[in-house]
């Protein structure tokens, strides 16, 4: 009696990894390698370089396109999406390392019943050395660390979806030209949508870039905090994650009570004890987060972090009140001819 005939197994979907590339610095090599490394038979790596020439000795594997104009990330994505093959978008920045496993644990994802969309985080060992790019890299790691599981907003470092759905929305926005939240806002549509995304705290790369003091505050007010807040007070209700939930509220409030103060303290020297309540009220919210930076880089990491959190939400609720007016005024005259 022959046997049965065996039951082949289902491959999983194929990925299609993409990468904008905007400075072909020494870093994109090392990132590209740590895709290429990870590909199975069936999958991909699309570059897409941003207005760039890109350099002679890129690694071979990948199917590079290249962009006649800087266009953006956003564009850059999109662009790469439509010459996509696979069932599943990966889309991955060009300055991080994907984890030795992230590509295994991501196929394991996209099996599951009902998936739509998954992303990572960055992990807790930034290359860069200097104080305010551990504080930076770190902050980004602890805020995905804590918000793990369903949420409505998407991360373009290292976060895939369902090509299917991506197409549907028409990818990322236009309307944004340089990296400014244009994943959080694709994120926000396709929860509208009804889709569940997922993060993923083990899914996991290492960032690279730099970050100065000046870098940080222009990022925080241009890139974060005008349109994060423009989709906040938008037709964005669902806008209100991660970084900008309750405790990123009261952290906020605090500070900006904590400036109020500084600048009356001269005439009302009895406002000291309030003072001080605002300044430790999100230094006490935050204190796992100032736990970390003192295991990773000690009590100068520490120290610091406690000033450069301030910073971050000084620069976070100026952003949030300069739109205001902007609102209020559209909400008042916005449909008058």
């Amino acid at each position: 009696m022959s046997a049965p005939p065996a039951i082949a197994k289902p491959q999983p979907p194929a990925i299609s990894v993409i990468m904008p590339v905007g400075s072909w610095d020494a870093g994109v090599g090392e990132c590209l390698n740590a895709v290429l490394h990870q590909l199975s038979d069936n999958d991909e790596l699309i570059v897409v370089s941003d207005g760039l020439r890109p350099p002679d000795d890129l690694p071979s594997g990948a199917a590079l396109f290249q962009l006649p104009a800087r266009a953006g990330p956003a564009i850059a994505r999109n662009h790469g999406a439509a010459q996509a093959g696979g069932e599943v978008l990966f889309f991955v920045d060009s300055d991080v390392v994907l984890s030795a496993n992230c590509m295994a644990r991501l196929r394991r994802t996209i099996q599951t019943p009902g998936f739509a969309a998954v992303f990572g985080s960055y992990d807790d060992i930034p290359r860069s050395p200097g104080l305010v790019s551990q504080f930076r890299n770190l902050l980004h790691h602890f805020q995905h660390q804590r918000s793990a599981g369903p949420v409505s907003t998407f991360f373009t470092g290292c976060g895939a979806v369902r090509r299917d759905l991506f197409l549907e929305l028409g990818g990322f926005s236009n309307a944004y030209d340089r990296p400014a939240m244009e994943d959080v806002e694709f994120g926000l549509r396709l929860s509208a949508r009804g889709s569940t995304i997922n993060l993923d705290p083990e899914l996991k790369c290492t960032h690279l870039k730099h970050w100065t003091l000046a870098m940080m505050v222009k990022a925080d007010f241009w890139d974060r905090a005008l349109p994060w807040a423009r989709l906040m007070l938008g037709d964005k209700p669902n806008a209100w994650v991660l970084n900008t939930d309750t405790v990123g509220r009261v952290s906020v409030a605090s500070t900006g009570l904590l400036l109020l103060c500084l600048l009356l303290l001269p005439l009302h020297p009895g406002l000291l004890p309030l003072a001080l309540v605002a300044w430790a009220l999100p230094l006490g919210l935050h204190w796992r987060f100032l736990q970390l930076l003192q295991v990773r880089g000690g009590v100068r990491l520490a120290a610091a972090g406690t000033v450069l959190l301030s910073v971050h939400w000084v620069v976070g609720g100026f952003g949030f009140s300069f739109v205001c007016p902007e609102w209020l005024g559209q909400k008042l005259f916005g449909n008058r001819e």
